[in-house]
């Protein structure tokens, strides 16, 4: 009867398991969008990516949703002149 490293070497074709292990996951990755890469690694750091886009959308979304005649809007824009007092 064969033991278990026998077995384990006719399923992954006698390949070591580690080496088909980052063989597949250098693929996974591979097929992955480098955008969406790039936001794994902002998390993972600890960074909160966000899409600038999105963001400026919904700032446009919400100033227009205002009914001020553009007070809000430009009270916010001074205030984003402004140097910040850290």
């Amino acid at each position: 009867m064969p033991d278990d490293s026998e077995s384990r070497d006719r399923k992954s074709g006698g390949e070591d398991p580690r080496q088909l292990l980052l063989r597949q996951m250098r693929a996974l990755r591979a097929g992955l969008d480098p955008a969406v890469v790039e936001r794994l690694e902002l998390a993972k750091q600890g960074k909160v990516p966000y899409d600038h886009a999105t963001a400026q959308e919904a700032v446009r979304q919400f100033l227009a949703s205002k009914q001020d005649g553009g007070k809000f809007r430009t009270r916010l824009m001074e205030a984003l002149r402004k140097p910040r007092k850290d």
